[in-house]
């Protein structure tokens, strides 16, 4: 898989090196963190545009920025289904006049796109999800621990892997948020099972830690990403 990195605050130097890819420099851009405002939604899909479609793996920096799933979902011409493990919905409504956050592109994407047609969710906090019951339809909840195969295997046309590393225990990945308990290797069987069953168009992966990380989180969050990029490369 080709790979970009969407780089806010310089944390992919040193996988980018091991790994090498497209940089997309976004730290000069304002108007990003959790929220997006129009001008720096158009401003990032201009900067997008020389990534092409064999570009197929996509490292959003911290889970403040996993509203740049939905500009890269923008791009898919055909109807498809979203695979999301994440320990939050990001399905809350949206605030100040409709602006498009890390906490409700989700809700966006399903009022917005019309090529997606069902987003399963996995590892999400069950009290986040009481919040948002009852689920439309076209949101599947699934039990991260178990096979997936199943549930996906008649769903027609090719799937999208959106994956925050907040799912994660601390022992796996430091993040901005709160955590989930999931295993990477948890993760890992997942999305095997996703591309051993389905054509994988996309697959990309948030959960750095922007706020003050010391070197024990930088190291923590390097290895699981190398684990990760390691099996991708591999499919």
């Amino acid at each position: 898989m080709e790979i970009c990195y969407m780089d806010f605050n310089g944390q992919y130097q040193e996988l980018q090196r091991l790994y090498p890819g497209i940089r997309l420099d976004l730290s000069d851009i304002p108007g990003t963190n959790c929220y997006c405002d129009d001008m720096a939604k158009d401003e990032i899909r201009k900067r997008m545009e020389g990534v092409g479609e064999e570009v197929t793996l996509h490292f959003l920096d911290s889970g403040n920025y996993h509203y740049l799933t939905l500009l890269w979902l923008e791009r898919i011409r055909e109807p498809f289904h979203l695979i999301m493990m994440d320990h939050h919905p990001d399905c809350k409504e949206a605030a100040f006049g409709g602006i498009t956050s890390c906490g409700g592109w989700v809700k966006e994407a399903l009022a917005s796109l019309p090529n997606l047609k069902t987003v399963y969710m996995g590892g999400v906090d069950p009290e986040l999800l009481q919040e948002l019951e009852p689920l439309p339809e076209n949101i599947v909840v699934f039990d991260i621990d178990k096979p997936l195969t199943e549930l996906i295997e008649a769903q027609e046309g090719p799937f999208y892997i959106s994956l925050d590393k907040d799912v994660m225990s601390e022992e796996f990945a430091r993040t901005d948020w709160s955590q989930g308990r999931v295993t990477c290797e948890t993760v890992q069987k997942r999305i095997a099972e996703v591309f051993s069953t389905k054509n994988v168009i996309g697959v990309d992966i948030c959960g750095e830690k922007k706020e003050n990380p010391s070197e024990e989180d930088r190291r923590l969050n390097e290895a699981t990403n190398q684990i990760l990029l390691q099996q991708l490369s591999e499919t």
